[in-house]
Order: C-alpha cells, then sequence, then structure tokens
C-alpha cells in the first residue's frame, strides 16, 4: 500500500463534461454542490441527439460550465493521509500546537526580559514542581507523590515541599499495571495499602501553604518537552497529576487556568539572558548562550547526571535505593542545573544546599 493521500470521492462519475451536464439538464435535474452527477444510459440516449445539432458556441458554454463546476467540487474534496485521517485536520491540530507552543515560549522571554529590565532577575522566584503516579488513563491519574521546590538565581533553592499520596482503591483490572510502574519508578507499595494523604483539600492546603499569598497561581516548570516524543509523555503526565490534585479538591477553576511549562524551555531561555549579563558586565571573559533548545537539552541532561546521587531526597526514596525517581530530588537537582549554567559568575556568593549539593565541590 502507498503512503499517497487518497481522495474521497463523491460518485463514481462525479466530474462533469459539456455533454453530462446538457443531459442531466434536458432531464430535469440541476447541478448543485454534493448531488449525484451520475449519468443513465437512458439520459445519453435523450440527450445525444440534442448535442449533435447544438452550435459550437453552446457546447463551449456547457464545457465551461462543466469546468467552474469540476474546480468547486474538487475545492470541497476531503483529502486523506495514509491512516485515514483528514489531511487538513491534521494539519490544523499541528499548527495549533505549533502556536501554542510559541506563545508559551514568549511568554517565558518575556518574563525573563521584564525581570531583567527591572534588575530583577537576580531575586525573581522561580516553581519547580514533578510528579509520579500509580496509574493513569486516557479519563484519569492517579498520583502517588508530588513536590515542589522555590527557587531564586541569588538564593538557589529556597524552600521544598514534598507529599507522598494515598489515592484510594485502584481501577478494577490495573493491579498487574500499576505494579509494573510502581516497579520501574517511584516503587511506593500499591493503594489502598500504600502510606501517603488520601485527604485531597488538606493536600492543596499543603501546596496553597507553599506559594506565595494573595497572588495568582504561578507558572511550575517541569520536566519533559513536548517537542520530544520521548520527553513529551512525562510533561503531560506531571501536568495532569498536579491538575488532577487541584480538581480532586474541586478547584475546577484554577485547575482550568494552570500553566505548567517545560523546565527545559526556562533553562535555555534564562541561559541566554544571562549569558548576554554576563558578557556585557565582563567582555573579557566571553560565554556563549546554547545555539538552540537540542543543545540546552543535552547539557541539562548531562549537568542532571552529574547532580543525581549528591541531591537530597525524601526518606522512603533514599531508603529504597531509588532517589533517582524520587520526585523531591528531581525539583532540587532543575535547581542545581540552573544555579551551574545561570547563577555561577554572578557577583553573589553561591551557597552549598542552595545553589549545588553540600557535598559537592563548589561551583
Amino acid at each position: 500500500m502507498n503512503n499517497l493521500p487518497r481522495v474521497q470521492k463523491k460518485t463514481k462519475n462525479n466530474k462533469l463534461n459539456g455533454f453530462s451536464l446538457h443531459a442531466i439538464e434536458l432531464a430535469g435535474r440541476k447541478v448543485r454542490d454534493y448531488e449525484d452527477t451520475f449519468v443513465t444510459a437512458k439520459d445519453i440516449e435523450r440527450a445525444k441527439p440534442s448535442w449533435d445539432r447544438m452550435s459550437t458556441e453552446k457546447r463551449e458554454s456547457y464545457k465551461e460550465r462543466a469546468r467552474r463546476y469540476n474546480v468547486k467540487v474538487t475545492s470541497h474534496q476531503v483529502r486523506y493521509n495514509s491512516l485515514g485521517q483528514s489531511v487538513t485536520e491534521v494539519d490544523n491540530q499541528k499548527n495549533q500546537i505549533e502556536e501554542e507552543r510559541n506563545r508559551r515560549r514568549n511568554e517565558i522571554e518575556q518574563l525573563l526580559r521584564d525581570a531583567a529590565d527591572l534588575r530583577e532577575l537576580d531575586t525573581k522566584v522561580f516553581y519547580f514542581m514533578s510528579a509520579s503516579h500509580f496509574y493513569e488513563d486516557c479519563n484519569v491519574i492517579l498520583p502517588a507523590e508530588i513536590a515542589f521546590a522555590k527557587f531564586s538565581l541569588k538564593e538557589g533553592i529556597m524552600d521544598t515541599l514534598h507529599v507522598e499520596i494515598n489515592p484510594g482503591e485502584l481501577p478494577i483490572g490495573s493491579a498487574y499495571k500499576a505494579q509494573s510502574l510502581a516497579d520501574s519508578t517511584h516503587r511506593y507499595p500499591l493503594p489502598p495499602e500504600c502510606f501517603g494523604e488520601s485527604n485531597y483539600l488538606k493536600i492543596l492546603s499543603k501546596i496553597m501553604e507553599f506559594l506565595p499569598e494573595d497572588e495568582e497561581l504561578p507558572i511550575f516548570f517541569t520536566e519533559g518537552i513536548d517537542d520530544m516524543q520521548s520527553e513529551s509523555k512525562i510533561h503531560k503526565d506531571n501536568r495532569r497529576a498536579l491538575k488532577y490534585v487541584f480538581e480532586a479538591a474541586q478547584e475546577y477553576d484554577v485547575a482550568s487556568d494552570m500553566k505548567i511549562y517545560s523546565i527545559l524551555e526556562l533553562f535555555h531561555f534564562l541561559q541566554e539572558i544571562t549569558t548576554k549579563l554576563r558578557n556585557e558586565q565582563d567582555p573579557d571573559s566571553y560565554c556563549k548562550p546554547f545555539r538552540n533548545l537540542t543543545a540546552a537539552h543535552t547539557a541539562f541532561k548531562q549537568t542532571e547526571a552529574e547532580f543525581l546521587y549528591k541531591s537530597e531526597s525524601c526518606v522512603y526514596h533514599e531508603g529504597n535505593d531509588s532517589i533517582s525517581f524520587c520526585c523531591l530530588n528531581k525539583c532540587i537537582r532543575f535547581g542545581y542545573i540552573i544555579s551551574k549554567w545561570c547563577a555561577a559568575g554572578f557577583k553573589y556568593k553561591l551557597k552549598p544546599g542552595c545553589h549545588f549539593p553540600k557535598n559537592h565541590l563548589s561551583m
């Protein structure tokens, strides 16, 4: 089977010529958009004598009308790809995703530029989050833990929050899938035997106490990025898990307005602007920004491995030799990575345990 787009046809004989148009009209039918243009043998027999007697000019008028009709029909035909999907709909979805991606990145860039123009970039507070889950399908995701970190370039990791969650009974038939996921990630015992908070109002209360008072929800930055297939699901699941907490506490309006962006996008644009500021302060020590988001992703992952086993984690994951999956560990690592690439070299002194691990050599 070839992969060329297919064209949905109206009927077997939907393309008109001058004679068939004359035959249809002679039979008392009118040609309108998407009507059947099939010509029967009886129609042909009836129309042939009058067509033969018709003047050249009148024949040309029928042919021209048929050509215009065919162009009109062709413009309304639906093209499909090899998966049977409408090419137009697929293109529209791609355009919407691209527009949303550009809007989000423009917002991050503008946020950083505004802070730099006001000389507040050093003290601008960013919120990181990470989540793991027991179960997910297209309708629901049941979180296992969620963690947050508060960060600024000047102070590094300023505060953290880690919440273990007991979501209650798993859906019927999902135990094997949930156990396989737990074994390969967070390693918590499955609900309802798992420990953790089961009251989502209490969970939400802890989160709101951690966030700034009397302000709109900040942008949350989490792992993963929608540019890369391997990273896209991670970002989507973290976003769904945090929104599920708010929805389970019946904060539906807040959940729908929540902004959860990629930590890699923040890292890329923050490194670009801090590099520019450093070069302006000290032209002799020229630093280069990342060429693109892919280069930023590579640097982020390499630095992440450097800090993995030196960053703090929760008691459970520390005791079960699974700190690489600990959400608290991930959020703290985000701060260390950004500090190394964006905070090092500025006028303030970097602090152990805030800008880099306590057992790590100073940056």
